[in-house]
């Protein structure tokens, strides 16, 4: 009885993008950092987006800074492998934790677990990124 009271007052939680939109653009977006594809992560962004990497940092500002620093990682000699451990959605916004294994050739490799929270737009859209990640994060 009490499951279903918390699973019925979730359907008062409205959005404009449904969670399976959401769940798969998460999806594709770790995706681009295995194929090291630029182009196809920043559609999936607002040209006004914000990203917050980590949070604490300057933000990057605007489709054209974020995919400036995203193309460290893209243009580097870095193997990213993401791996998805939770993802929660409600409304336009969602929160996931995943593990990004790094390899870099001599330098060997190292997984940081990752807390990003998204924010889409009506459209469908990320229009907010917040990374949160520290020391403790890389083992």
């Amino acid at each position: 009885m009490l499951k279903e009271a918390v699973r019925s007052m979730l359907t008062s939680i409205e959005g404009t993008v449904t969670p399976e939109h959401i769940r798969s653009t998460i999806e594709a977006y770790l995706q681009t950092y295995v194929t090291k594809d630029t182009a196809t992560r920043a559609a999936m962004f607002t040209d006004d987006a914000i990203a917050d990497d980590p949070v604490g940092a300057p933000p990057f500002v605007g489709k054209e800074a974020i995919v400036n620093f995203w193309s460290i990682a893209d243009q580097g000699p870095a193997t990213l492998e993401p791996k998805v451990e939770r993802i929660v959605v409600c409304g336009n916004e969602a929160v996931f934790i995943f593990n990004m294994k790094m390899s870099v050739g001599e330098m060997g490799s190292a997984t940081m677990k990752i807390t990003e929270t998204l924010v889409f737009d009506d459209a469908g859209k990320i229009k907010r990124l917040r990374a949160y990640w520290d020391e403790h994060s890389v083992t």
